[in-house]
């Protein structure tokens, strides 16, 4: 039998290994950490080639629990000669560090150390921070205290120092978090730039209350984005909870600048539950209201007579907040509600617990596209406020149904142009605290039987999409990360492509 070398090994057979190895949901176990660290240096003694692809991996993912581990990363950084083979040494210095976690102590200091040393060595990159299982001190603490390592203003050890373009903070994991108070959660999240979400569980306040909040400035900080907050494992009577969203409603980078959400935008959003009920149900029984009480005062007064008779579940639920920075061309609008995107519903099938934010949760059991179209067209609020639809598998699976039997790509379609609706669909994984990719209403209406990953196009039908969609996730029983999804799904789609050929692609010629 003939040698077979590097080159002659398909990619996708690269990215199952790997992915077997390495691409999986974010490790958050010691053991498991050092297991995938060995398997991947022994596959590195392979070939050149092998060791090419996998050692700047060993180096992608870092956990530490202790000050004396980070010290002897940046002594690492600073010189890297004295402990690394040369091989070694430029995978450091070229790939970077692009996840990190650390717990134990506060981790303010932590990350002001690696502001300093990470963009020499990595270049521009997203850095993805975990902070667990610690107690932050108050943000006026010393920088000498007991409480941890905190500078004088702890928040200014974050990559908000660092110089513009290197590295970015795309996403922050709270977990297992004690802050004094939700001014300095609050605190926390504004001073990092280009945040454009934060996963929080379990994260409490000693002190439950608000200082006076300062006044609001009249236009949004430069380069201060909103971001989305996805919550788990707060249950929706938790005053933790209604504290860090208490806290929310005075950040500059959220709601229409200078102004808080008042009254006349919680009427409008009173009027859209009800259009919804109205033409959605006609049964009661059928709808779950589910609120947040004392947000602005006004969740805990929407539709006081459902929320009597359909009390909220009371497993965990996961808050969604955000708000898009207005269009400066766009003509003024009457009320607030026009500049912000504050409803958020949920799909399931029947039976299925909810598993989404606050707001409705809904069965489509029954539900005609006549009915759907009806309440989408009635829900003229002066443009202002969009509903975001996000699905389960199983309400996925109705609403794929409901589009493949009675047609509903093009009415859906219609809808958006008129700007009615905005849809989009997200899957949550069981047991994972924010949303790893979508399905957007782009992909659902655009081309009926064409999906695209990457470039990579192949013609599939709406159900066959669907389970591309969900195998991106789970490739053989292996979770897989954020950002690496993709690269899964791409192997699926060539397989798909290779099995059906052209047959598919005249399935899947789209309708003119």
């Amino acid at each position: 039998m003939g040698s077979v070398t590097a080159a002659d090994v398909p990619l996708e057979l690269h990215s199952r290994i790997l992915t077997s190895l390495n691409l999986q949901e974010h490790i958050r176990d010691k053991h498991n950490l050092e297991t995938q660290r060995r398997q991947l240096a022994q596959l590195s003694t392979v070939c050149r080639h092998w060791a090419y692809l996998c050692r700047p991996l060993i180096f992608a993912c870092l956990m530490h629990d202790s000050r004396q581990k980070v010290d002897r990363l940046v002594r690492l950084l600073n010189a890297p000669s004295r402990a690394l083979y040369p091989s070694l040494q430029q995978c450091l210095l070229t790939s970077g560090i692009d996840f990190v976690e650390f717990s134990d102590t506060w981790t303010g200091f932590w990350v002001r150390l690696m502001s300093k040393k990470l963009p020499y060595h990595g270049g521009v990159r997203d850095l993805h921070c975990v902070l667990t299982n610690t107690s932050v001190p108050p943000s006026a603490a010393s920088p000498r205290s007991r409480e941890g390592y905190a500078p004088r203003s702890w928040s200014t050890g974050l990559p908000r120092t660092l110089p513009p373009g290197l590295i970015r903070m795309p996403h922050l994991y709270l977990s297992a978090l004690k802050f004094r108070c939700a001014d300095d959660f609050l605190s926390l999240l504004e001073g990092i730039r280009h945040l454009e979400k934060v996963s929080c569980k379990r994260v409490t306040f000693a002190e439950q209350s608000i200082a006076t909040p300062p006044t609001r400035p009249v236009r949004r900080p430069r380069n201060s984005t909103p971001y989305t907050i996805l919550a788990s494992g707060w249950e929706t009577a938790d005053e933790d909870l209604h504290l860090a969203m208490t806290a929310l409603q005075y950040s500059p980078r959220h709601g229409a600048p200078g102004q808080r959400l008042g009254e006349e935008t919680w009427s409008l959003v009173r009027d859209l539950f009800k259009s919804l009920m109205s033409f959605f149900w006609g049964r009661d029984d059928w709808v779950r209201l589910r609120t947040i009480p004392e947000f602005r005062g006004s969740f805990s007064t929407l539709d006081a007579d459902f929320a009597a008779t359909h009390s909220p579940p009371s497993h965990s639920v996961r808050v969604v907040w955000t708000a898009d920075e207005p269009d400066p061309t766009a003509p003024p609008a009457p009320g607030p509600s026009a500049r912000v995107h504050l409803i958020k519903a949920t799909f399931y099938g029947q039976n299925v617990p909810v598993d989404g934010p606050y707001g409705l949760g809904f069965s489509m059991e029954g539900l005609s596209w006549t009915a759907f179209e009806n309440a989408a067209l009635a829900l003229d609020v002066q443009g202002g406020v969009h509903i975001w639809v996000i699905s389960n598998p199983q309400g996925f699976t109705v609403l794929l149904d409901m589009l493949e039997s009675d047609g509903g790509h093009g009415r859906l379609s219609r809808l958006h142009e008129k700007g009615k609706l905005s849809l989009a669909f997200d899957f949550v994984p069981t047991g994972v605290g924010l949303s790893t990719a979508s399905v957007t209403l782009a992909q659902l209406s655009a081309m009926p039987a064409e999906h695209f990953v990457d470039g990579c196009t192949v013609a599939l039908g709406l159900r066959e999409r669907f389970d591309l969609w969900q195998r991106g996730y789970d490739l053989e029983g292996q979770r897989l990360g954020d950002e690496r999804a993709e690269a899964a799904a791409q192997v699926y789609l060539r397989e798909m492509l290779a099995k059906n050929g052209d047959s598919s692609q005249q399935r899947g010629s789209p309708n003119t």
